[in-house]
């Protein structure tokens, strides 16, 4: 009931009938369920070569089916619309360089302050969560990757279908690496992250 209550501190959410609770987190959660629906019609493995209802055009060239090629045109030319773009590259590359297995699925979390302006999508960020899976340690502490290993093009991950992900690297890579080679200069280096990992129990 805690739990229930804190979900909406105006309301005693704990004697809502269950129809009444689903009804408040549906009509909450309806931004996420938008986002999500949107990745999902992104999706390149749910690609059908159907015919569109609508043809639609991306920088001049009309698509009629929903093929892979649509469905990553869909995705390049939108993804501004729903995500920060910066943020994501960032997330990713950390994701990548610390081999961090379960950050692109069951660990990732997403949060939004909404919209940059008025009527228009949420605007969503990938945040961590639980990263206890990472430098090559499986969830159960033990090494199972090497340095070296290239998660994204190998499908290492635990969410290796991902399609915000494997969209991102697919539509954005140039981007991503230059962004890397940049942060490699400042944020991410040897020693920049040897710093974040040394513990002293003292």
């Amino acid at each position: 009931d805690d739990i229930d209550n804190a979900i909406d501190g105006k309301e005693n959410f704990a004697s809502k009938t269950q129809e009444e609770r689903n009804a408040y987190l549906l009509e909450r959660m309806a931004n996420l369920e938008d986002v999500c629906n949107w990745l999902m019609s992104t999706h390149t493995d749910l690609a059908t070569g159907n015919a569109l209802e609508n043809s639609v055009i991306y920088n001049n060239i009309e698509y009629t089916h929903d093929t892979v090629d649509y469905r990553l045109a869909k995705f390049r030319n939108e993804f501004d619309l729903h995500f920060d773009r910066e943020y994501c590259e960032v997330y990713f590359i950390c994701t990548e360089l610390l081999l961090q297995y379960d950050s692109r699925g069951k660990n990732m979390m997403l949060a939004t302050w909404g919209p940059k302006e008025e009527g228009g999508y949420y605007i969503w960020y990938p945040i961590f969560y639980d990263i206890d899976t990472q430098l090559g340690i499986s969830n159960s502490g033990v090494p199972s990757w090497d340095y070296d290993t290239e998660a994204t093009k190998t499908g290492t991950f635990s969410t290796s279908d991902s399609a915000l992900h494997n969209n991102l690297w697919s539509c954005f890579s140039d981007s991503i690496k230059n962004r890397y080679i940049g942060l490699r200069k400042t944020k991410l280096t040897y020693e920049t992250l040897n710093g974040y990992y040394s513990y002293n129990p003292s």
